[in-house]
């Protein structure tokens, strides 16, 4: 059991699937398929990251972000996970909140070194 718990917020099966297949063996995680599930899950659970898609069923990514930081401003890092990662949405993701992202597709040397950055660990 790793000391490290993160939230996967991703509505596409085959997304959701890499990045457990990628992640599980170094960290505990959980794991939400919209975006409000994803609100509910990081309001009421402790978690140390964050990967969030930015396109959603019921609430996008944005909003997540927003909302959270806004009701807990204790939130853990936020790591957008998106296929729209270019200079006007940096922008706007750390105006919601997300401290970096991961692009689509995803890359497994990407990932790891966006969470052992804001984790401050190696896995």
């Amino acid at each position: 059991m790793s000391a490290f718990r993160i939230l996967i917020v991703e509505d596409h099966v085959l997304n959701r699937d890499l990045l457990q297949q990628l992640l599980e063996d170094d960290y505990d995680l959980d794991f939400a398929v919209d975006g409000f599930q994803g609100l509910q899950k990081a309001l009421a659970q402790s978690y140390s990251l964050i990967l969030l898609d930015l396109t959603l069923p019921k609430m996008d990514g944005l909003k997540v972000a927003s909302l959270l930081t806004s009701k807990r401003p204790d939130a853990p890092p936020l790591v957008a996970v998106t296929g729209h990662a270019f200079d006007e949405t940096e922008t706007a993701l750390h105006r919601a909140g997300f401290c970096d992202y991961v692009a689509k597709p995803i890359e497994e040397d990407q990932l790891r070194a966006v969470i052992e950055r804001h984790l401050g660990c190696c896995g």
